[in-house]
This record gives structure tokens, C-alpha cells and sequence, in this order.
């Protein structure tokens, strides 16, 4: 195996940047986490449903962004997300099988409902004012 490290600058040992890994250390970190996943994980358009258990004091990170419009309930309950990084969302857990459950509303339904109604009613309200003008004029041609 051979490694090439190239740089357009010139190379100086005072400004090297060496990492080293315990890989043991990271197996036991991988195996602990692996111990707290998540089950039964159902995962559908707008809607997040599993189950966690938790030593309590904890908090479930997820890859779902945060947004105001998801309802989250623990164990029937409903809890308010926090935000993680400025933009992904965690759960606070309780002490020991938590089911989680997320819904995504739509935001702005009803006032998108509103406005296509009264946009129906003002064009219908034009037409018909413009179909009263046109028979108006038409009676006046023929008198």
C-alpha cells in the first residue's frame, strides 16, 4: 500500500496534522450505540412511528429536519422537538420503552382554501358582471 500526500505549498513538519483511532474503543462505542436502536420503525410519506427504549434523561437525534409543522407524541403524549445542529430534530425520551410517534401537517391548508374560494368568487363575480354588460348592451342595440 502505498500513500502520496501532495500540496502546492511547500511541506513543513510544524504545520503536520497526525490522527490516530482505538479501534477497540470505537467497537465498544458502536456496540453500545447499536444496544439503543430504534425498533419496530415504520416510515411513511409524513408520518414516523417507532419504538426506543431509554435509561431516561436522553434524547433521540433523528435526520429529519425540524419543522414547526410536525406533531410528535411520546407514548400518547404530545412533546415539542428540539432543535439539533440548527436544523435536525431530537426527542426528549423517558426512562424505559418510549413509542414515538410523528405526524407532518401541512401548513397554510385552510387560509390556500380561503383564497382559491374567494379567487372562484371574484372571477364568477367578473363574468357575471361582464355577461350583464353585454346583454345591456345588446338590449339597448336592438330597442
Amino acid at each position: 500500500t502505498e500513500i502520496k500526500i501532495t500540496s502546492g505549498d511547500s511541506l513543513s513538519i510544524l504545520q503536520e496534522q497526525f490522527y490516530a483511532v482505538d479501534l477497540n474503543l470505537l467497537s465498544e462505542i458502536t456496540t453500545e450505540l447499536k444496544c439503543d436502536e430504534v425498533e419496530d420503525c415504520i416510515i411513511k410519506d409524513g408520518y414516523a412511528e417507532f419504538s426506543v427504549d431509554s435509561n431516561g434523561n436522553e434524547y433521540l437525534f433523528t435526520s429529519i429536519p425540524y419543522d414547526v409543522h410536525w406533531t410528535v407524541t411520546l407514548n400518547g403524549n404530545e412533546v415539542e422537538p428540539e432543535k439539533f445542529g440548527d436544523c435536525l430534530m431530537m426527542i426528549p425520551l423517558i426512562n424505559g420503552n418510549n413509542h414515538i410517534i410523528m405526524r407532518y401537517n401541512i401548513g397554510g391548508i385552510v387560509e390556500g382554501i380561503v383564497a382559491f374560494v374567494l379567487g372562484w368568487i371574484v372571477l364568477l363575480g367578473w363574468k357575471l358582471y361582464y355577461w350583464k354588460k353585454a346583454n345591456k348592451t345588446m338590449e339597448s342595440d336592438f330597442s
